[in-house]
């Protein structure tokens, strides 16, 4: 199990320090942080299929907690019963009670942040590499997070893309202008 001091984690304690990985070689699709994004994610498609017990590409609430491990009694269980509930009703915006891969991988997110990823899948092939790629995700994230306001310039996102895939995506301004977030505090 991987555990680190997180920034905005719940969990006290401080098991390996958490340090800039070496990233160094490869561009592109062949760096790798990038390789580690895709197995990571592929990690999440599993789960997410195996969760889907009726096929609908949807998660229900109750299919969500048929992952939690049996072996967890008593408080423990509780314990991510209660952070689950939370963390669903943080993705879930929508209210339907049920969630996309995209609002299962948030989920996973913020499951992770303040416990690990087995809390929510219990016989998952890679948790491991889920937690750690969500960990270099959020050290980055607020690495290259300059001003501080919890979103990405577009600045900033060519900075974390240059730094750590040594190249941009073609159709990364698309992309960018396609979600950013409008408010006062981006530009």
């Amino acid at each position: 199990c991987v555990m680190c001091d997180l920034p905005g984690s719940l969990i006290k304690g401080k098991y390996t320090e958490l340090s800039e990985p070496n990233f160094g070689g490869g561009v592109g699709e062949q760096s790798p942080f990038w390789k580690e994004l895709v197995k990571s994610f592929q990690t999440l498609e599993e789960d997410f299929a195996r969760f889907d017990i009726n096929g609908d590409d949807m998660l229900e609430y109750t299919e969500i907690t048929r992952g939690i491990p049996v072996n967890k009694a008593g408080y423990d269980r509780l314990d991510i019963l209660s952070r689950l509930e939370f963390a669903f009703s943080q993705v879930d915006l929508d209210h339907s009670r049920s969630l996309d891969f995209f609002e299962f991988a948030y989920l996973s997110f913020m499951m992770t942040q303040n416990g690990a990823y087995n809390d929510l899948v219990a016989n998952s092939s890679d948790s491991q590499t889920v937690k750690k790629c969500f960990m270099n995700i959020h050290t980055f994230y607020r690495k290259y997070d300059q001003d501080g306001n919890l979103r990405l310039t577009w600045d900033e996102l060519q900075n974390f893309c240059q730094d750590l895939f040594k190249t941009q995506p073609a159709n990364l301004e698309a992309c960018f202008n396609a979600v950013k977030y409008q408010s006062s505090a981006t530009p």
